[in-house]
């Protein structure tokens, strides 16, 4: 028999801040995805040589790095609810200037688009952690496929968008009526938390000191590295599969593949890796199937290569999802999580910011895949055995 929600949710206003949490995931990615099928178009229609085409993709990795550190700050003044629905203020902002006219307003408003996801990467872990403690890996798992989900679905739907009336412009711009559509959501949120927060009379809180933590380092190494290998394999492994004697379009669909396989895998790995104190032997097998997808790539052709894209999808979708839940698991407190989730985010994805970018320059100079690959073997070790320590069960602070 079905559990009826109200053994779920512990009161409407739960279930209401539940389905707020899956509209900002479904915002953290498909921003960012939606992007890369139209990158042709836009650079025909503004002239964006494709140096400064490539930086569209990077700059919101860069905000995430560079703003990740300043958003459990915030949330600690001004609480999580307020920061989040400011976030997504900011986000829609920078969607709608993002298309509104040359250049100089598509960096602009990009910007604002990373510094608004920055926001909801950090601290919606933090939020599961304070008010969803006993359900950590049910709605991890959910708002992961959620926001994985609506990643596929932003990067589907942006040429079918474009081809319509609305052009590139309306197909980046179209996702604004999602961010909308969230922010309406979470003012309520806001509202109904703002004045429990003011009767509160909050303790001082003795300090995480993440940077001093071998295992929040752990942990940061962990996250950076699998955001790494997802953003180099997202951008390059098209590329490589056509050396392999594969055609554009059938490239196209192994990769939208490996982002399909992914999404089951962000929600079950989490309901199982609750089950367990210690993550350390699931977080060792995502690393293997890193390493067996890019062997098949390497060594295999034909319907290795379908192993391939299975491995990176299935390695990938276990690795996001675990590294997610190391934030609430490793963490006493959601001001700790969301202090790791800041130092983790912060450094992985300037981490994460180089990877595309180093395989790039690698093969120019080469003039071949092999340097870049050994770069990625090298890199899938040190997530092993990252993920081997990350995984213990132990805290990043004393009792």
């Amino acid at each position: 028999m079905t559990q009826s929600p109200k053994y779920i949710f512990q009161s409407k206003t739960q279930l209401f801040l539940f389905i707020a949490i899956l509209l900002m995931a479904a915002n953290l990615r498909t921003p960012i995805t939606s992007v890369g099928p139209l990158l042709h178009s836009i650079q025909e229609a503004l002239g964006l040589p494709t140096s400064l085409a490539g930086a569209i993709t990077s700059i919101p990795l860069m905000a995430f790095a560079l703003f990740a550190p300043t958003a459990p700050k915030l949330a600690k003044t001004h609480g999580i609810e307020k920061v989040l629905t400011s976030a997504l203020a900011v986000l829609l902002f920078g969607l709608l200037v993002r298309p509104a006219g040359e250049i100089g307003l598509l960096f602009i408003g990009t910007l604002f688009v990373g510094l608004a996801i920055s926001c909801g990467n950090v601290l919606l872990p933090a939020l599961i952690k304070r008010d969803f403690s006993n359900r950590i890996g049910l709605m991890t798992g959910l708002y992961a496929v959620v926001m994985n989900s609506f990643a596929a679905l932003g990067s589907g739907l942006a040429i079918p968008l474009a081809e319509t009336s609305l052009g590139w412009r309306g197909s980046l711009g179209f996702w604004a009526l999602l961010a909308l559509t969230s922010l309406l959501f979470w003012l309520p949120v806001w509202r109904g938390q703002r004045n429990v927060i003011k009767k509160q009379v909050i303790p001082k809180q003795r300090s995480s000191r993440m940077l001093t933590s071998s295992l929040a380092w752990q942990v940061t190494i962990f996250m950076g590295l699998q955001s790494g290998l997802y953003y180099t394999l997202i951008t390059w492994l098209p590329d490589m599969l056509m050396l392999k004697g594969i055609g554009e379009a059938e490239a196209g669909v192994l990769v939208s593949l490996q982002q399909f396989v992914l999404i089951p895998f962000t929600f079950l790995i989490p309901l199982i890796a609750a089950r367990y104190k210690s993550q350390s032997f699931m977080l060792v097998v995502s690393a293997f199937l890193f390493l067996g997808g890019l062997a098949s790539l390497y060594w295999g052709s034909g319907p290795w290569l379908f192993v391939a894209v299975i491995c990176f999808g299935s390695g990938g979708g276990s690795a996001f999802s675990l590294s997610m839940m190391l934030f609430t698991l490793r963490t006493r407190t959601s001001e700790e999580a969301a202090d790791l989730s800041g130092m983790a985010q912060s450094i992985g994805y300037l981490l994460a910011s180089t990877g595309p970018m180093l395989a790039g320059v690698l093969h120019e100079r080469t003039g071949s895949w092999m340097v870049p690959w050994i770069c990625l073997v090298g890199a899938t070790l040190a997530l092993l055995v990252s993920g081997a320590l990350a995984g213990r069960n132990r805290f990043v602070s004393p009792p």
